[in-house]
Formats: C-alpha cells, structure tokens, sequence
C-alpha cells in the first residue's frame, strides 16, 4: 500500500482544522489488492498520523461479507455484532491501535479510497438541502452530491452506505464521506466547498478557510463566547468533558476556557462557525444524543 500517500491525505485534512476535522473525529483508509484496508486508529487525531503511528490494517473482504450478512439477515444486537466484526478483521497486532468505529462503509466502498470528515460546509450543505431551495437542488445535481439522512453514526450509518458508489456522500448534521479511486479527490473537495461557500454567500467562512490555508491561526476570542448546540455527533461525544471548561453567562450564553483542550477548542469552535454562519441550522434530535 502506499502508506505515505494515506498519511499525506490524514495531514492534509487534519490541517484544516476545526474546518474539516475536530478532535479525533474523522478517518481516512486505502484497500490493496490482497484484500487489505489501512484505516485510522480510533482516538487518534489526523494530525497526528504518521508512517510510524496511527493506521491500523483489517481484512476488509471479510468485514464487507459479516456486514452484508448482518443486513440480510438481521437478528439480535446488531450494534454488538458490527463492533466485534471489527475487532475480528484486524490484522495489525492490537497495540497498534484499534480500528476506527467508521470501519464499516470504509470496507463496503468498492473504491480504493474512502475519506470520512466533519466538513462544516457539508454540514450546511445538508441543511440547505433540505430547504425549498432550487439553487441547492442544482448544486447538488449538477456536482453528483448524494444526501444521507441523519443517523447514528457507525453500524447504522454503514448500513445506510451499503451500496456507496465513487462520489461525494453528505451526511446531514455529520460531515461527509468521499468514496473515489482518485488519491487527489480531495482538492476538487475542496474547490466544490469553495463553489458551495460562494454561492450562498458565506463570507466569514470563506475568510476563515483562506487563513488556515495560509498557515493563519484562528483567533479563540472571537469564538469563545456563544451558544451550547448540538450541531454534530461529537459535541455529544465530548459534551461531558467540554461542560467542565464552559462558564454560563448572563445572556444564556457559554465561555469556553482558554485552558481547554485543542480537542475541545476545535468541538467549540466548529459549533459556534456554524451557528455565526446559520443561527437557524436544527440541532441533533435528543434521542440521537442518548
């Protein structure tokens, strides 16, 4: 496999953070020919994947047949089954890590590639299409963009991808998933990012991507004070520690302490980008968040 290019791809997007990734959200993974898939390990950050950290190989033909068996013939905890799939496939030895719990639609992609982020764009992409909106109905049929309904993420959401052909999957109030045999997909990501921030005329999000790509730092304060929303399932994932760093104020509003995590930087500051972008974007049903 050529590791260096997966490495290259997890740095790339894990760059351009809290935009495309946040925490150790996200994965990326490459099949070779002998039926093999380097995926991220789970709890790992992009950034910090290397040639010697961070990817962890399974048997994706093997994990593709238990999971198109477990949709044929559904019985019992399937959440349970789809976890233990998983760990039963992997190749590498276990203190390399374990493979991400996204593992799923990675080896039921037909495609060598598979690229799962929390772009924000494409989490406004979601909302836009779900509103009477002709421009974004255009956008999404002219550039071959396929809709995901909300749903949790994991075996569900493999479930969901189970006939996932080459192209770009939003998911709503998640991110997206890009399946290709092209290792440079992500620049014309990108350039359709860019194509989709004009259109609607979202300014400060096309000046925030313009200063990560020239290697700017974002400043914290003009993100560290807002609203707590749900916007994405790890805010959910990492609610309980990001609540330890918030301080309510008086408007019903949150601070977020200038001594949490890089983690949690980015969780909140991705949440208050989209909320400054679209106040009316919907939040994450209660019942995904249980």
């Amino acid at each position: 496999m050529q590791k260096s290019l997966l490495v290259e791809l997890a740095q790339k997007i894990g760059k351009m953070k809290p935009l495309w990734t946040q925490g150790a959200g996200s994965n990326v993974s490459e099949k070779n020919d002998s039926g093999g898939l380097l995926i991220k390990a789970s709890g790992l950050r992009l950034d910090q994947v290397s040639l010697s950290q961070g990817l962890v190989e399974l048997d994706f033909l093997q994990l593709r047949l238990k999971l198109e068996s477990m949709i044929a013939f559904p019985n019992g905890d399937l959440e349970s089954q789809y976890s233990d799939s998983i760990k039963t496939v992997q190749i590498s030895a276990p203190d390399n890590g374990r493979a991400s719990m996204e593992a799923g639609f990675h080896a039921i992609s037909k495609q060598r590639w598979v690229l799962h982020f929390h772009s924000l764009a494409a989490i406004l992409m979601g909302y836009h299409f779900n509103l009477p909106d002709i421009q974004t109905r255009r956008f999404f049929a002219e550039n071959n963009l396929k809709i995901i309904p909300l749903v949790k993420p994991g075996w569900e959401l493999s479930k969901e991808l189970i006939n996932m052909q080459e192209g770009f999957y939003i998911l709503e109030n998640h991110g997206l998933v890009i399946s290709s045999n092209d290792a440079h997909i992500l620049d014309r990501w990108s350039s359709l990012e860019d194509e989709f921030i004009e259109l609607f005329n979202y300014s400060d999000l096309k000046k925030i991507k313009e200063n990560i790509k020239s290697g700017q730092k974002l400043n914290h304060l003009d993100f560290q004070d807002g609203p707590l929303k749900f916007f994405f399932p790890d805010m959910a994932i990492y609610f309980k520690i990001l609540v330890t760093f918030l301080t309510a104020l008086p408007d019903g509003t949150f601070r977020l302490s200038p001594n949490a995590t890089p983690d949690l930087q980015e969780i909140w500051l991705a949440t208050q980008i989209l909320f400054k972008s679209e106040p009316n974007l919907p939040e994450i049903p209660q019942q995904m968040l249980e």
